[in-house]
């Protein structure tokens, strides 16, 4: 929920699923990752944002490609995210968590909010007229350390038919391509 890489890679899927006419035939799940662990039940200031050059022109480009308008100026902390994913796997519902964390994507990267404050996530949820539950989830933490024994160390990265890594924000017609040839 905090990748912009992750961002763009799920907008990248989700477009090639609909140009292969695939999307009623594919499952998707969101899995959690903690891409910072060391942010341990607070936030901090952007100050401590990796300043990297991932964050760049590229990056607006690829979000402007897929209909993403990032404003990073508007992101006041880096959040803890571990009660998101508990939000997420508390729903019990794989469709309704992949939707919820497009939401969630769009609230941090292009309107700014502080996705750390419950009171903004539940009425964001509002919108998906759910109360959401953020309380402890044991699935959260065995799902990121099979994410760990399947060799994922970095975001995005996709498990297609728990058996076919692919890493990285890939191009739409390179998902495509993947696509067609495991829809065989």
């Amino acid at each position: 929920m905090i990748c912009p890489w992750c961002y763009v890679g799920k907008k990248r899927l989700e477009q090639a699923l609909e140009n292969t006419q695939l999307t009623d035939k594919v499952a998707l799940s969101y899995k959690p990752y903690l891409l910072y662990p060391d942010i341990a039940d607070h936030s901090r200031g952007t100050e401590s944002f990796p300043k990297k050059r991932s964050m760049g022109p590229l990056l607006h480009q690829a979000g402007e490609e897929v209909g993403i308008t990032f404003d990073f100026k508007s992101i006041s902390n880096v959040p803890d995210t571990l009660s998101l994913h508990y939000l997420l796997a508390n729903l019990n519902d794989d469709k309704l968590a992949w939707n919820i964390k497009s939401r969630l994507f769009k609230a941090y990267f292009s309107e700014g909010a502080d996705i750390s404050n419950k009171d903004i996530v539940e009425k964001l949820m509002s919108e998906f007229d759910i109360k959401p539950s953020f309380g402890h989830n044991p699935s959260v933490h065995k799902a990121i350390l099979e994410g760990v024994e399947l060799g994922v160390t970095a975001v995005p990265s996709f498990i297609i038919n728990k058996a076919h890594t692919i890493s990285g924000a890939q191009e739409i017609n390179r998902w495509e391509k993947y696509l067609l040839r495991l829809a065989k």
